[in-house]
């Protein structure tokens, strides 16, 4: 997931990138999230960035998704532009954990105007998923009629005499991975902090005569994700 850090947040990026001595030239536009898709989340990321352009006075505002935050600094900005400037802003904004269990939307707008002769508005999208970014094993999806994903679950099988694997994923908080049955984490690698992690679990080898599940938990920012294996039975003679 693409992100932009920026060291002044509260203060406007002055970045020059074309100008014009013609009053009547306008400019606005969103350059991140993309305008084709929205910036993608994980039900536990808490802060993400916005990118846009302009040439004149600016508001921004979230109606519906309260779970976007803008910082009061950002919510609007007056540039005096002489030379017609096209301006860069960046703006650091934070989330709510998203604890529904379903995915959500959230729109920003931006408004552009000036006293004369322009009045624009420029909307920037963001989708937080309900589960955590889990790279292994890997997510299966499940989509809607309309083609967008509503949920991911992340399972694996294993043969009865496995004894070790390992877990993958990103966490955008203090995290714990929960022990599940027959399969564990090593004590001292149950909780970290941000970041990507490697995990080896280990596992019990099955000794029934029936296949077993196990469920792992891993959790951060009030988010929960189960991480489920299915172990097989021995083989039989």
């Amino acid at each position: 997931m693409k992100k932009y850090f920026y060291a002044a947040m509260a203060a406007f990026g002055l970045l020059l990138t074309s100008c014009s001595k013609e009053s009547s030239y306008h400019a606005l536009g969103v350059v991140y999230p993309s305008s084709t898709q929205p910036a993608l989340l994980y039900a536990d990321q808490v802060s993400d960035s916005l990118l846009f352009y302009t040439t004149d006075n600016f508001q921004i505002s979230v109606k519906e998704a309260t779970w976007i935050q803008v910082p009061d600094s950002m919510k609007s900005g007056n540039i005096t532009n002489y030379y017609r400037t096209v301006f860069y802003v960046p703006v650091y904004l934070t989330f709510e954990a998203n604890t529904s269990g379903k995915p959500r939307t959230g729109n920003i707008t931006i408004r552009s105007y000036d006293n004369d002769d322009w009045d624009n508005i420029a909307t920037a999208a963001y989708y937080q998923v309900a589960w955590h970014n889990v790279l292994q094993p890997a997510p299966t999806y499940q989509s809607g009629s309309d083609g967008v994903i509503t949920s991911a679950s992340f399972k694996k099988t294993v043969a009865a005499t496995q004894e070790t694997d390992t877990i993958v994923f990103h966490a955008y908080g203090k995290w714990t991975l929960t022990d599940g049955g027959f399969i564990h984490v090593e004590k001292g690698l149950q909780t970290g902090g941000e970041g990507e992690h490697v995990l080896p679990v280990t596992l019990d080898v099955n000794a029934t005569t029936e296949n077993r599940t196990s469920t792992l938990v891993l959790s951060s920012n009030g988010v929960s994700t189960p991480i489920e294996y299915t172990q097989e039975a021995p083989e039989t003679e």
